[in-house]
């Protein structure tokens, strides 16, 4: 087990699951096999389709990882997100700020925590593809045990500057490395803005990044509330599931989490239900 105090990242570049996760990402991304990395950018779209939108994608991608956290010691958690994050990101192209969310864009120097990502909660993420000068990871230090900012929830643009003054910690922005922090580690996404290049051939960064939490996914944080458990598909308590669970299939992974559901309670039991149904209406799930 990793006792992970700090952020740390860790190179898997000559990992055979690493390979097999970029070599998946790239080629559903860029709809083809992917053979020679020299044809990414042209290959990969300016708005590529969200992925997360294909289940039995992300179920085998969810093999890969669990095989890289385990390589690492890192499966010491008891939730995992589903589905996972996966990122393209173009110098000089702003792609993070949502709009009517823009106090709450990953270029700020933020912890997850502060939007409302459980407070046991560990962000990872795996550079897959990544050009020089292409937009990459700002690391800080984790806040003190005592730090107030640990209690805050809220807008990233009611944080003090004084964050920037903590020590910085080196984390390279090179395919094949794996980056791991607790959530109250500041960090922000630097986007260079190259003046010298057109969009679709801006430096390139291809990324997955999720969280991990050490409780069970049907434990309530003081930063979401279980009654929200179905509110919303990626930012509620519902976007973790059991670690590790062994499942053999996608409609197996959802009949595993069910049955864990109900051992811990009918309640538990009734939200895991009713956030299958509302995200996963078409999972042929007995029970459901």
């Amino acid at each position: 087990m990793t006792l992970l105090s700090r952020p740390s990242s860790w190179d898997i570049r000559d990992s055979k699951s690493f390979e097999n996760l970029k070599s998946l990402v790239l080629s559903a991304l860029s709809s083809r096999e992917v053979t020679d990395e020299r044809d990414i950018s042209r290959l990969i779209p300016l708005s590529p389709p969200d992925l997360r939108d294909n289940p039995h994608l992300m179920f085998s991608l969810e093999r890969f990882i669990i095989e890289l956290l385990r390589a690492q010691s890192l499966a010491d958690q008891r939730s995992l997100q589903f589905p996972i994050n996966i990122r393209v990101m173009r110098s000089g192209v702003s792609t993070r700020r949502q709009p009517g969310r823009e106090s709450y864009s990953t270029e700020r120097l933020h912890c997850d925590a502060w939007s409302g990502a459980p407070s046991d909660s560990r962000n990872h993420l795996i550079y897959l593809y990544a050009e020089s000068d292409c937009p990459y990871l700002e690391m800080y230090e984790s806040l003190d045990e005592s730090d107030p900012l640990r209690g805050f929830v809220g807008s990233y643009e009611e944080i003090p500057s004084r964050l920037f003054n903590r020590n910085k910690i080196s984390i390279p922005c090179e395919a094949g490395i794996l980056a791991v922090w607790p959530t109250y580690s500041p960090h922000r996404t630097v986007v260079p803005a190259p003046s010298n290049y057109r969009a679709e051939d801006a430096p390139l960064r291809i990324s997955i990044d999720f969280r991990t939490r050490e409780s069970t996914p049907y434990e309530e944080d003081r930063n979401s509330a279980m009654d929200t458990f179905s509110d919303s598909k990626m930012n509620s308590l519902g976007v973790y599931w059991s670690f590790p669970a062994a499942a053999t299939s996608l409609e197996d992974k959802f009949q595993v989490e069910l049955s864990i559901a109900r051992a811990h309670g009918l309640k538990a039991y009734v939200r895991r239900r009713e956030y299958i149904r509302k995200y996963y209406p078409d999972a042929a799930v007995s029970g459901l």
